[in-house]
């Protein structure tokens, strides 16, 4: 049976959109941003998560903190700032029982390309502790970002040697930033580690999450690997709207492979 294909929807924007979700059945990636995340009891978000689980209560994935993620950082207050916000995710984890946790991978060449070991090590004792109070059946996948190579990120998940933490691969951004990698290079360094994909579109420049067929990337080489990955992996839409996702989906459906979506 194929897996779900995941649809993103922000707390900041559930009031507008989660009608059309519940309509279609779709299922949730939930992005909750860090500042939500600070009294997401009180302040309107458990209430967004009960009416969510009362209602049709889909399939879900939680994507971790967008700005200022940095669990590596050189200042103990931002290290300590995400080790909170973690937590806030797992709480809310442990009500909605996600399939997939995604956090950003916070690797920057220009900020850590000098001081490489460290930031592997750091980031790896990071998400040992992460493990270690992960609730119910959830995995954690990372996602490239600014990540112009896969050996940081595939060092670092490797070294903490977890079969719960693995790669959420980002094609919009793997377009943006990646240097002189071609999709099948990229993956083969997460050989058996592919467990999430966030798909949208883009122009080369801008992340502007366009709908799948919308921007300028060409998905074939990608799809061309997929065809040989035999590890299970989901996806995620991450357009700016039902409508843009709901078109991703259908993307998804009619050019993907079916066994791993």
């Amino acid at each position: 049976m194929p897996k779900p294909v995941y649809c993103h929807l922000k707390t900041s924007t559930f009031d507008a959109d989660y009608a059309a979700y519940e309509r279609a059945g779709a299922p949730l990636e939930l992005c909750i941003y860090g500042e939500e995340l600070d009294q997401w009891k009180t302040n309107g978000v458990a209430d967004k998560l009960a009416r969510l689980k009362r209602g049709y209560d889909p399939p879900t994935t939680l994507h971790g903190p967008v700005y200022g993620w940095d669990p590596a950082s050189k200042d103990g207050a931002i290290r300590e700032l995400a080790w909170r916000r973690l937590k806030a995710d797992f709480e809310i984890a442990a009500l909605i029982d996600p399939e997939t946790i995604v956090f950003h991978s916070s690797y920057n060449h220009y900020q850590y390309g000098f001081i490489q070991d460290y930031w592997i090590e750091t980031t790896a004792d990071f998400y040992r502790r992460a493990l270690a109070e992960l609730p119910g059946k959830a995995r954690l996948a990372i996602e490239n970002i600014y990540d112009t190579d896969p050996e940081p990120l595939c060092k670092m998940i490797a070294a903490v040697d977890d079969p719960r933490l693995g790669h959420c691969f980002d094609i919009g951004h793997f377009t943006m930033f990646q240097k002189n990698y071609a999709a099948d290079r990229w993956l083969a360094a997460f050989a058996g580690k592919l467990y999430h994909l966030h798909v949208h579109d883009n122009r080369g420049r801008e992340d502007l999450h366009l709908p799948p067929g919308q921007g300028s990337i060409d998905y074939r080489p990608l799809i061309a690997v997929l065809e040989k990955t035999a590890h299970p992996f989901s996806a995620t839409i991450e357009g700016l709207s039902p409508e843009a996702n709901f078109a991703g989906v259908d993307y998804v459906r009619r050019h993907f492979p079916t066994y791993g979506i």
